[in-house]
């Protein structure tokens, strides 16, 4: 008896029950906090957190206007990064709630 890889049988099952944005949207959440915990200063990472994903776009609430600029700076490594890690093309870009 052989065994299927869990790799390949997960994704089907989750988009076949309409819950795979929503898992794919948790995984981006939590790459994103991991990833700026790692990018940025304490005292700013902080100052951070991601909120949700929809159409690609992952929304940041920040703090200040300052911090904004940080990530404005870092975005395209941040979103390659979870993009590398995640699925090419999940996210495609970051929108700043301040």
């Amino acid at each position: 008896m052989s065994f299927t890889n869990i790799k390949t049988i997960l994704p089907e099952s989750l988009k076949r029950h309409g819950i795979k944005n929503q898992v794919d949207e948790k995984r981006i959440i939590a790459k994103f906090e991991e990833v700026k915990d790692v990018m940025f200063e304490k005292r700013d990472a902080e100052q951070i957190k991601a909120v949700y994903v929809k159409w690609g776009t992952l929304s940041v609430a920040c703090l200040s206007e300052t911090v904004v600029e940080l990530l404005r700076a870092k975005e395209h490594e941040l979103i390659d990064i979870i993009n590398k890690e995640l699925g090419t093309g999940l996210v495609k870009g970051l929108y700043y709630l301040t």
